[in-house]
């Protein structure tokens, strides 16, 4: 994924000279759009993603996650600075995790996150519990919802790649 934000300035004047539109400028981010419809494990059932809405802009740095409940015991978000990769049946680039949270932390309840009560990631340590550092305004994240079978062994639920975009 291409992260470079590329400035671009917009005049739009008639070849009279007559303004059509005020001049403006702003930041164009060519990114990766994920297919929605399939869940990031394989064989997952689908958890359905509410906020942040697929290619959202989000004007706040600590957003607020909504999902479906699945009603299983062990459930987890995470918030990736590049899209996940997967490879047998786990994520492969925990290091571009930034944030999550897991129903192991005893805040939030599973559906509906605030961001204040998850814990930030640090070089992809998962086990470490920082306090949350919001995320940096002008990039693309990545977020994705998981939870384990009753064993806590297997994914059983999990919802489709999602990505938001946070605003300057």
């Amino acid at each position: 994924m291409d992260q470079d934000v590329q400035l671009i300035n917009a005049a739009t004047i008639c070849s009279g000279g007559t303004p059509i539109a005020n001049t403006s400028s702003g930041a164009v981010l060519y990114q990766y759009a994920p297919a929605t419809d399939a869940p990031v494990f394989p064989d997952a059932k689908l958890v359905n993603t509410f906020l942040p809405k697929q290619a959202a802009l989000v004007s706040t740095d600590q957003p607020r996650f909504t999902w479906e409940q699945t009603g299983q015991g062990a459930v987890m978000l995470a918030v990736f600075s590049e899209a996940p990769e997967m490879g047998n049946g786990s994520i492969t680039n925990a290091a571009s995790i930034r944030w999550l949270w897991h129903s192991g932390l005893g805040r939030g309840r599973e559906g509906d996150v605030l961001f204040s009560e998850g814990v930030s990631v640090l070089n992809g340590d998962l086990l470490a519990a920082n306090a949350p550092v919001p995320l940096a305004r002008g990039r693309t994240y990545y977020w994705v919802v998981w939870a384990w079978d009753a064993e806590d062994l297997v994914v059983s639920w999990a919802s489709a790649l999602q990505y938001f975009t946070l605003t300057n």
